[in-house]
């Protein structure tokens, strides 16, 4: 009787498992679709204007190796960056490891995307202002010590902490505010 029981809590267990891993691959599945379908329709919007469609710059242009390890043979996070107020202009990448976000005038090596077009300067972005750390799980944000500093939905960034960032977050570099659109992400490991 005891053994049946146990036997029975076990199988209820299991088929409770299987339900919740279904339905976190339903709603990843729905965020993808979605993250999708934003970019298509900025795409058809920017192409009505003549402008080229979305593509997906990778960076690093040259990812260490500890990075080139980590993200061989997965999918790496894909994200767009769309100033506010700018919804026509957006830029994609495809996050191949540390991102250095910030403004120069001049060609840096050091500098992944560069606000200069945007502005960077007078908007108070710094030369070396955030930096985006994408990991299996989680997207992270983490300030440079820039001049006019970091905020994340409007809540200030300590210099030296990292921030998870997720779909739709403002991510704010000096007075330039940028919404963040998780296109994909890395898919959970599963362990069976």
């Amino acid at each position: 009787m005891d053994n049946t029981r146990a036997l029975e809590r076990e199988e209820i267990a299991a088929i409770q498992k299987a339900a919740s891993s279904a339905r976190r691959n339903d709603t990843l599945n729905a965020q993808r679709m979605n993250a999708l379908a934003f970019l298509n329709e900025l795409s058809r919007a920017v192409r009505g204007s003549g402008v080229t469609p979305v593509e997906f710059s990778a960076i690093p242009r040259d990812p260490s190796l500890r990075d080139r390890r980590l993200w061989q043979g997965r999918q790496t996070w894909r994200i767009a960056l769309i100033p506010s107020g700018k919804s026509d202009l957006f830029m994609a990448y495809d996050l191949r490891g540390d991102a250095v976000i910030g403004c120069n005038s001049r060609s840096s090596d050091e500098l992944d995307i560069n606000m200069v077009g945007l502005d960077g300067f007078e908007q108070g972005v710094s030369r070396r202002h955030v930096l985006l750390r994408p990991t299996l799980s989680k997207l992270y944000a983490l300030d440079l010590q820039s001049t006019n500093g970091t905020a994340i939905n409007g809540l200030p960034a300590t210099v030296g902490r990292a921030y998870a960032l997720a779909d739709g977050d403002l991510l704010s570099i000096g007075r330039l505010h940028l919404q963040v659109k998780v296109v994909c992400k890395p898919e959970p490991e599963t362990i069976i």
